[in-house]
């Protein structure tokens, strides 16, 4: 069963959220980080003990700021696809490993 939690850090330390989320046996937590009001990082960590990975985030586009949604079309539902082949080195297991779990 997947239970999704929120919580706003603004008065927050990350450490003190990882290790709450440690104690409560969470598996991954996953940080967007915003510089007024524009998404401009994400963090994915896999707990307890990693692998732990920063995504920088550049010409974000929100569905907020998309002014003519009926010629965007709809969104497909489908789950995308990774394909994770020919992975041999430690930082490519460590990247497979994330996406897989």
């Amino acid at each position: 069963m997947m239970f999704i939690y929120f919580f706003f850090l603004y008065l927050q330390v990350i450490s003190e959220i990882i290790e709450t989320c440690r104690a409560h046996d969470f598996t991954d937590v996953v940080f967007v980080h915003e510089h007024r009001g524009v998404p401009d990082g994400i963090i994915i960590s896999h707990l307890p003990f990693g692998p732990t990975a920063y995504f920088a985030l550049l010409n974000v586009v929100t569905r907020h700021d998309i002014k003519d949604k009926k010629a965007m079309g709809t969104m497909p539902e489908a789950y995308p696809h990774l394909i994770l082949n020919n992975f041999s080195t430690k930082q490519c297991v460590a990247s497979e490993y994330l996406w897989i779990c």
